[in-house]
């Protein structure tokens, strides 16, 4: 009988030393939810601040290239006016000549276009 008291004791002991070593990790899973929690939402922010400034960085990019068609365009524009404005004035300075190079003009696009038939 002193034997199974000795058992008995020992077992308890197992026992208690068991329930202490599950609430020991419990609380340490516990621990490491909140921890991996807290660390999701400071991803998210900081995920949010990088969209943000993604979104900023865009729509600064299209604003700048609106800008440079817009500059580009409007160059082109006047280069063409003044072009248009130099062959008018050539014209009305020189219009034999102007006329033989309209013809000679034609009569190449009319062998090119002629010569893929």
């Amino acid at each position: 009988m002193a034997e199974n008291k000795k058992v008995e004791k020992i077992v308890e002991a197992g026992e208690r030393r068991v329930e202490k070593a599950r609430a020991a990790v419990g609380d340490k899973i516990d621990t490491a939810k909140e921890k991996l929690n807290e660390a999701s939402q400071a991803a998210g922010k900081k995920l949010q601040e990088v969209k943000g400034q993604a979104g900023e960085a865009t729509q600064a990019a299209r604003d700048k290239a609106a800008e440079g068609l817009k500059q580009g365009y409007e160059r082109v524009s006047k280069d063409l006016d003044s072009l248009s404005g130099d062959v008018n004035a050539y014209v009305r300075d020189n219009p034999g000549r102007s006329v033989l190079i309209a013809a000679g003009v034609g009569f190449v696009l009319g062998m090119l276009i002629r010569r893929d038939r």
